[in-house]
């Protein structure tokens, strides 16, 4: 019995890879690695690490529910898309074809409960890279239903806390401000959230479960450029930092299915809008 389950996780998880691979690869990457940015305000700055903040969150779309009475493991994949209206508009200041309306984001996920209602959630994208772009993210949440065995009630109420980070970096050719001559850079930015979450469901409708949560986060976000280049208008150095925080609004619903779970979820936060599906294993 054991055999066919665990020949089955491994297909699953090199199957999930692979999805999770190629639609971050052939959706947005190759847009992002042609986005020039300069000259960036403080004001521009700001709304860049605010979209690239709600992309980077955690997007696990899990219930409020634990896993098991006891024990319980859960294996799959996320995927989903940030509208970045923001990003989209400077783009289209550097070029009137650019366009990059959504950011992607995806991420294999495994997740335990353990007695007590304790539920660790990991997230994680390996790097990839395309068109001269590397991107990789991952995140780490705990999650305790507090109605499993501390308030017995006709709903699931449980609280969150999380911290999810992404990384990515690319080529662009930019003006020496001291020769005025076109020199290669290389932009990086760095991305933290951190939030605390609280989830609640109904426990009487069988197989569906549809939830709804509200949060606060807390981000940094960092953007540094190589070389003489000029990034940005407000300041000399070659890197900048932005610390927004943000109410968080989560609404969705999460199906089971014997072993297979299906689950989708719409995100508010940061001015911009998430939404997100999963496949995974329950066992």
């Amino acid at each position: 019995m054991k055999l066919p389950v665990f020949a089955s996780l491994k297909g699953l998880t090199l199957a999930l890879t692979l999805v999770s691979s190629f639609a971050i690869t052939f959706h947005s990457l190759p847009s992002i690695a042609a986005l020039e940015l300069r000259d960036l305000s403080q004001e521009d700055f700001d709304k860049v690490i605010r979209e690239v903040s709600a992309n980077t969150s955690l997007h696990s779309v899990t219930a409020p529910s634990s896993l098991g009475s006891i024990f319980g493991f859960e294996l799959g994949v996320v995927g989903g898309l940030t509208r970045t209206p923001e990003i989209d508009a400077l783009a289209k200041e550097a070029s009137s074809s650019a366009e990059l309306k959504n950011l992607p984001h995806a991420a294999l996920i495994g997740a335990v409960t353990v007695p007590g209602g304790i539920t660790a959630e990991v997230m994680f994208l390996p790097k990839i890279s395309a068109q001269g772009l590397d991107y990789q993210q991952y995140a780490a949440a705990v999650k305790w239903t507090l109605t499993d065995h501390v308030i017995p009630l006709p709903v699931n109420i449980a609280a969150r806390g999380f911290m999810a980070k992404s990384e990515f970096s690319f080529k662009q050719v930019m003006n020496d401000p001291v020769l005025g001559t076109p020199v290669d850079t290389l932009i990086t930015s760095d991305n933290t959230v951190m939030g605390a979450q609280l989830l609640v469901s109904p426990k009487l409708i069988p197989i569906i479960e549809p939830y709804i949560g509200v949060g606060y986060v807390s981000a940094k976000g960092k953007m540094n450029v190589s070389g003489n280049a000029r990034l940005f208008d407000f300041t000399n150095n070659q890197s900048a930092e932005s610390q927004p925080t943000s109410s968080q609004l989560l609404v969705g619903a999460d199906i089971r299915l014997l072993l297979i779970g299906i689950g989708a979820e719409y995100t508010r936060a940061f001015g911009t809008d998430s939404v997100t599906a999963k496949f995974s294993l329950k066992f």
